[in-house]
This record gives C-alpha cells, sequence and structure tokens, in this order.
C-alpha cells in the first residue's frame, strides 16, 4: 500500500509539475489517503509537499510563510501529519501538524495545528511552544486515552535544564524521550501533561511565555478552578493541575526571559494556590485513583518559584 501511494503521488507530481501553488485539480479526499502517515519519510516527502501546497491555495492570505518570522529561530514550518479524530460534539475533524524543523540554542520550537473541513475547507490554526533548546522526534496521536478525549503526543529530546531526573547512559546534558501530552478539542489544544524520561509528571515553566511549553494559560479565578478540578471533563482538570503545578516567578525571577509571568499573573496564581478549598480538591485528587492526576495534584501541592525552589 505504502509504494502504491508514493507511485501515485509522484505520477501526479510529475504530470502537472507542482510548484509553489496545488493545482486546481488535488482534491481533499485524495490527501486523506495518507492520513496517520508520517508524511516526512522518504516514501511520503511528496504528500507532506502536496498537503504544503493545498495549504498554500486554501489557508488565508500570509498563513504560508516560506521564510522565517524575523528572529524566529525555528525556521519555517514542515507537515509531519494529517489526522481525522472525532471531536467532542461527534462530528469528525480533520487536523495538520506542523512543526518548525530546527533544533537551536538557544531558542524554541513550535507547533502548528491546521483545522480542516471534510471538505476541505481551512478552517482555523492555533501555533504553540513544544519547548525550548528542544528537538521534536516524533509525534502521534492517542484515539483512546485515560482522559476520555484524543491526545497528541510529542517525544522529544531536550537540553532544556527545566527536564528532571537525568539518567545514565544518556548523553551528559541532553535527555531523551521525554513528552508532552495535548488534549485534542474541535477548535484548540490544551497541555495536560509534561513527562520526564522516567514517564513521571514534571512541571511546567509557567514564569515566561518563551519557556513555557504549550499555549499560554489564562489565569482562572478560584471559582474556576474549583470547577476545573471537580470537572468530569478530566482533561480539562489536568490543564488546570498542570498551570497549578508550574514553576511561576514573582518579579525578581531569572533574568534575561522575555514575556515574563505579569505581577498580577502571578497574584491570581497564588492566589488560587492558598485556597482552602483548592487545597482540599487537590488533595483529593493526589490520593485519588487516577495516576496522571494524582501526580500533576501532587506537584500543585507543592508549589515552586522560577528557580525550582519550594513556596509556602
Amino acid at each position: 500500500m505504502k509504494g502504491w501511494l508514493a507511485i501515485a503521488v509522484a505520477g501526479i507530481w510529475i504530470q502537472t509539475g507542482w510548484g509553489a501553488d496545488a493545482p486546481p485539480n488535488l482534491d481533499w479526499p485524495f490527501l486523506m489517503k495518507f492520513e496517520g502517515l508520517d508524511l516526512r519519510s522518504d516514501g511520503y516527502s511528496a504528500a507532506g509537499a502536496a498537503c504544503e501546497a493545498y495549504l498554500a491555495r486554501t489557508a488565508p492570505e500570509g498563513f504560508r510563510e516560506k521564510a522565517p518570522l524575523e528572529g524566529d529561530i525555528g525556521g519555517s514550518f514542515a507537515v509531519w501529519y494529517l489526522w481525522r479524530y472525532l471531536g467532542q460534539g461527534g462530528k469528525m475533524n480533520c487536523v495538520i501538524l506542523e512543526v518548525q524543523p530546527t533544533f537551536a540554542i538557544p531558542g524554541e520550537v513550535d507547533g502548528r495545528l491546521t483545522w480542516m473541513g471534510e471538505d476541505g475547507k481551512y478552517l482555523r490554526s492555533v501555533r504553540f511552544n513544544l519547548g525550548w533548546r528542544t528537538y521534536v522526534q516524533d509525534a502521534f496521536l492517542l484515539r483512546d486515552s485515560s482522559l476520555g478525549v484524543p491526545l497528541i503526543v510529542f517525544k522529544m529530546a531536550s537540553t532544556d535544564y527545566g527536564w528532571q531526573q537525568i539518567t545514565p547512559p544518556l548523553p551528559k546534558d541532553f535527555v531523551q524521550d521525554v513528552r508532552e501530552y495535548y488534549a485534542l478539542r474541535d477548535d484548540t489544544v490544551d497541555l495536560v501533561r509534561i513527562e520526564n524520561n522516567l514517564g513521571t509528571a514534571t512541571r511546567n515553566r509557567s514564569y515566561a511565555q518563551n519557556l513555557a511549553y504549550g499555549l499560554w494559560p489564562v489565569p482562572l479565578s478560584v471559582p474556576e478552578t474549583l470547577a476545573a478540578l471537580r470537572s468530569l471533563d478530566r482533561a480539562k482538570t489536568a490543564r488546570t493541575l498542570v498551570w497549578l503545578g508550574g514553576r511561576h516567578g514573582a518579579p525578581g525571577g531569572p533574568a534575561g526571559v522575555t514575556g515574563e509571568e505579569t505581577s498580577a499573573e502571578f497574584s491570581v496564581w497564588n492566589t488560587v494556590r492558598h485556597d482552602p478549598k483548592v487545597r482540599q480538591e487537590l488533595r483529593r485528587l493526589s490520593d485519588g485513583a487516577d495516576p496522571w492526576l494524582a501526580e500533576e495534584a501532587d506537584l500543585a501541592l507543592h508549589p515552586v518559584d522560577s528557580f525550582g525552589e519550594p513556596v509556602n
């Protein structure tokens, strides 16, 4: 099957002479034949280029910049995967995953998800940070997850000191097989877990936008936090726990970072984490049967600052 599809794409490529733009007769159902396949590989690289060309034709003007943005060290995006998944309303969704290919020090690497309609029309895009000093090794879609929603799982290698637990014989200061988990919603992605190379939860660097993984969170009030922690939507609970258990920075945190957490954002987090009812819910989750939520609740119960030092 793989060889046949590769030949089919290559044949169409030769016949039409694709350049920067997709030909008018390139249809979405044909591209969907490559759903779930690694479009970076030699056998499917033409299909990856086809997806890029299709996006160039259908996305809004300016979406498909070939040159990276000024100061954008990660470089231009490359198509990795095309997936279908069942959304929250029972509707089948289609997404294209792109990742910046460059590993750079200093610098971060971003991912971008683009939602397409079943008819192949562009719907929306979300760009999010995958890590500081991070190399993205692979990604896969976990359709049936313990959180009850599809998850995109990124397998990473990183020199980021925020990743904990370096275990020999891994190269010094380069941690492999660390993972980020994102709940795939109908119109966005929520970071629900960061996992070190030992498979346990670790903290997000929530004190600076260029260091934090995922989308920059909107701080929640105490009532909103309680509702999320008590929600039957476990992915919503996990997203809230990632925010609560992250490393937050009061004024005077590490120097040289950009887009720092504001005093107002820090104040909201500080108020929420001290609330007795919130702490009661965190203890309940920490003692609960769900191992992911228990680990993340325990991190939230033992907060640290931007330096990783315990805070009262």
